[in-house]
């Protein structure tokens, strides 16, 4: 039997995505193809009986038993709330002699140009912990000097008596040959260290990114190792007997095992399913080209998707320290349900980008927090419902966020309580729309070209007044909006990138010699992929060349469109390449000639999602109501332009069907989010029942030009 027929037609999919505010948990029953969905109260270090108890109430909601699980995904934000909070392992660092301060001089670059109080953040390693060995390789992988194995003996036990919990072994040019790496690390872990080697983890040049990739992949290992060892055993205590899968970076999952021994490719996962699921999703809706809208209740989470394919980014960066290694192209600020709003000391209203998180949460989540928070405005201004806030599960309160409200902002500014929230919604609204620009406009995209496709509990609140700032036309809110991450887990495929650096100039680069490079790196795709998947014939492969101009090192990737690679291709990688750095930058250097900096493949296998993809479908058809429904009820709403209070229809999303139109003003509600449709805008249901807003007076780019 494979892995599809494993995860079969029977039982329930099953993900659970851990947030910093709540766990939510959704399942997909593959008899009915009915989803099922609850959130649960989260913390900011969610324990793995925690998560447990969250998925037995979840099965226990649904009547299944742990036994009836056939498929589970999860998500977490584990290793980056490791290095935000700076609770990781102490780690060694064993380099090439020479090399030793590498992590610590770093590059030449200022986070802020203009910014002369910006401190580099510390060496990941101290300088007594990062430690010299006799070796080196040159740039082709040839042996310059000998390993000298006693000096890494001596050096496993200088560390071992400094108690490190994890050593990255660094060598000069070990991406061209790890020869040296493997066998310090085989020395290394006769002695019981835990070892991570930087050719593992980041085979390309850039001693600087490289070195500090390996070194925040040791620090995260001990930490990681012990959740997932916990997590399973506790999975298996409770009957759930298959795979667990892990949400990476890249938008594909992994198994434990791997995640425990490359917990870096997990930083920055936490938003990556629901990015992956809006892209397919939004073209399944017949949205090809989208910008995603994720806002949570400690961030915002925005990116790029085009054709059901994300953009990716080779590197980020986590706290100040970049990270290399395939992620999603995705940006993250300080806004969300939760950010705290207060008066800096100039008395400017500040949102963000602290976070009353789930502990001890908004003011009106009456969990102990007194500071007025983003998710008390909306409730202040009449966006959300206090009695039907996440499925009914909560009761907001009311006094508790207008008095927030009132003595930390009103009171001191000389406002009513109204206008100290408009004016913490139209703070967080500026703070977002910043971070759609810089992946939009920063790019070298018009926002008009793509729809915003928001979710996470308080996405599609707040989609309506971001999208008109940025004059994006539309707005799409998918089915299970609130929890569009954890049904993103379950339309993520698995997924294996593998990249080489080559550096060659295009022109001597021949056709026959980038198919054989693309054929090793696909062979070798294909073998990490979890055993027991169906053939070659179900996975999909795309391959990349990353290229630049000669002198520079910031690559622009590029898709290989037929393979086996043909001379005809080769001849318009450079059209292509001017093409994407003009978008870019505005302009293409003359007398520089196209290079290639590295060859990338993506393999992908899908479990079978298409009738998740399909859920609901069966379900709706065209109505033979009136176009325009009747609202379940109306309330008062308070929109930021400070036209006062207005009578506004309220709709239950489940009561609207393919054809109905709503006209805003008009708030939608449903289980786990609310929809803001503002003055003059305009709603209708589309075919796969998603909910899609029209702004007024936008046309698209084209239509523009």
């Amino acid at each position: 039997m494979d892995r599809n027929e494993a995860a079969g037609n029977r039982g329930h999919w099953l993900a659970f995505d851990v947030g910093g505010t709540f766990i939510d948990v959704l399942s997909f029953d593959r008899r009915t193809h009915r989803i099922h969905s609850t959130k649960h109260r989260s913390s900011r270090h969610a324990t793995a009986d925690g998560i447990r108890e969250s998925i037995v109430e979840h099965l226990e909601a649904i009547h299944a038993a742990p036994g009836d699980v056939a498929r589970l995904a999860h998500g977490t934000t584990l290793v980056t709330n490791l290095l935000i909070e700076g609770v990781c392992a102490k780690i060694g660092v064993i380099t090439t002699r020479g090399f030793r301060d590498v992590l610590e001089i770093g590059r030449m670059r200022r986070p802020s140009l203009y910014d002369l109080n910006v401190d580099k953040p510390p060496p990941l390693a101290a300088r007594a912990r990062r430690l010299e060995v006799t070796e080196r390789m040159d740039a082709n992988g040839q042996v310059v000097v000998a390993l000298d194995e006693d000096e890494v003996r001596a050096g496993a036990a200088a560390l071992r008596d400094q108690g490190v919990g994890a050593i990255a072994v660094c060598f000069l040019h070990s991406y061209a040959n790890p020869a040296h790496e493997r066998r310090a690390a085989e020395l290394l872990r006769e002695r019981g260290a835990c070892v991570c080697l930087s050719s593992e983890v980041s085979a390309e040049y850039g001693e600087f990114e490289r070195f500090s990739t390996a070194a925040i992949n040791a620090m995260s290992m001990p930490r990681t190792g012990r959740y997932f060892e916990e997590l399973e055993r506790c999975l298996r205590d409770l009957g759930i007997n298959v795979p667990l899968e892990v949400m990476q970076a890249n938008g594909g999952v992994i198994s434990p095992e791997v995640a425990a021994r490359f917990p870096v490719r997990l930083a920055g996962s936490g938003p990556a399913a629901g990015v992956a699921g809006a892209a397919r999703l939004a073209v399944h809706a017949g949205i090809p080209r989208i910008v995603t809208f994720d806002m949570g209740g400690t961030s915002t989470d925005v990116g790029l998707a085009a054709e059901g394919e994300a953009a990716y980014a080779s590197e980020c960066h986590v706290q100040g320290y970049p990270v290399r290694g395939v992620g999603m192209d995705i940006r993250s600020i300080g806004a969300g349900g939760g950010s705290l709003a207060m008066l800096d000391r100039t008395g400017s209203l500040r949102v963000g980008p602290q976070s009353a998180g789930a502990e001890p949460g908004p003011a009106c989540y009456d969990w102990g927090g007194s500071q007025p928070t983003v998710t008390d405005a909306d409730l202040v201004l009449g966006f959300l419902d206090a009695d039907r806030f996440c499925g009914g599960r909560m009761r907001l309160r009311d006094d508790l966020a207008v008095n927030a409200i009132k003595t930390r902002i009103a009171d001191p500014c000389g406002v009513t309580v109204h206008a100290a929230a408009a004016g913490i919604l139209r703070v967080a609204v500026t703070n977002m729309v910043g971070a759609v620009r810089n992946i939009t406009m920063q790019k070298g995209h018009d926002p008009r070209d793509f729809a915003l496709v928001a979710y996470g509990g308080a996405g599609p609140v707040h989609a309506a007044f971001v999208a008109a700032e940025l004059r994006i036309p539309k707005v799409l809110i998918l089915h299970d909006s609130g929890l569009l991450s954890a049904k993103g887990l379950l339309l993520t495929q698995y997924r294996v990138d593998i990249q080489r650096t080559f550096t060659k100039v295009l022109a001597e680069v021949g056709h026959a010699e980038l198919t054989q490079l693309f054929e090793a790196l696909e062979e070798t795709a294909i073998a990490q992929l979890p055993s027991g998947l169906s053939g070659r014939s179900a996975t999909q492969v795309r391959r990349i060349l990353e290229a630049c101009y000669e002198g520079q090192q910031s690559a622009i990737a590029i898709d290989m469109e037929t393979f086996p690679v043909t001379e005809e291709e080769l001849a318009t990688i450079p059209t292509r390449l001017d093409d994407a750095f003009r978008r870019l930058f505005g302009f293409v250097p003359s007398g520089r000639r196209p290079q290639i900096l590295h060859a990338r493949v993506f393999a992908e296998h899908d479990p079978g999602v298409q009738p998740l993809l399909n859920a609901g479908l069966t379900e709706r058809v065209r109505t033979s109501n009136p176009r325009f429904p009747e609202p379940t009820t109306e309330r008062g709403v308070h929109f930021p332009d400070g036209g006062g209070s207005v009578r506004v229809p309220v709709f239950e999303r489940n009561g609207l069907v393919d054809g109905h139109e709503v006209v805003g003003p008009a708030i939608i509600v449903e289980d786990f989010t609310s929809t803001v449709i503002a003055p003059g805008q305009r709603c209708r249901v589309i075919r796969d029942g998603s909910l899609l807003i029209e702004i007024p007076g936008v046309e698209t780019a084209a239509a523009g030009h």
